[in-house]
């Protein structure tokens, strides 16, 4: 019975707003990261970990301590460990892990920092796209439409990303003019 909150737990974990799910770097198997910070993964099919941060357990403290479900570590640990056996458990543990990744979300008019390192977020993943296609593949496809014989330079993506990073577009922003420019984005 356990897999099944665990099941609907990570459905409503993947719902939440800057959360991506990869590689657990605490576990074998997937954790749930927001601006490159690992804040969940499951340690067993009927507990979730959560790093709320230090700040939101000392906001909650007396809460948690009540709370049979929870489990908090030693002291100066921003994780706690929540024993799921009911729906409202997963209600429960959902809300925290709502507050979760309200705590690690980036500021705003900044990029969401990668899941992993070397691993783009979704906004890099899509501010690539769209600039390659608008930049990279766009110009190059108009020059040879009216040039006879045209000359490309080289598209330096890690140049161009520096000095454009693209951090006050937003997700939707940039979907919707991936959609203009012909693409679905789903």
């Amino acid at each position: 019975m356990g897999a099944s909150f665990a099941r609907r737990l990570a459905v409503r974990l993947r719902r939440v707003d800057g959360v991506v799910e990869s590689d657990s770097m605490f576990r074998a198997g997937d954790g749930f990261w927001c601006n490159g910070t690992e804040i969940a993964h499951f340690d067993a099919p009927d507990v979730i970990d959560l790093r709320l941060t230090k700040q939101v357990i000392r906001e909650m403290r007396k809460q948690l301590r009540e709370d049979g479900r929870v489990q908090l570590r030693a002291s100066g640990s921003d994780w706690i460990e929540v024993q799921l056996s009911s729906d409202a458990d997963v209600e429960f543990a959902s809300g925290l892990a709502e507050r979760a990744a309200a705590a690690h979300r980036p500021a705003a008019g900044t990029t969401a920092k990668a899941s992993q390192p070397g691993e783009w977020s979704i906004k890099q993943v899509l501010l690539h796209t769209r600039d390659v296609v608008m930049l990279a593949f766009g110009l190059r496809i108009r020059r040879l439409l009216i040039e006879s014989d045209p000359v490309f330079a080289n598209y330096d993506e890690d140049a161009y990303r520096a000095a454009n990073p693209g951090n006050s577009d937003s997700v939707d922003d940039i979907v919707q003019r991936l959609s203009g420019l012909g693409l679905e984005v789903s």
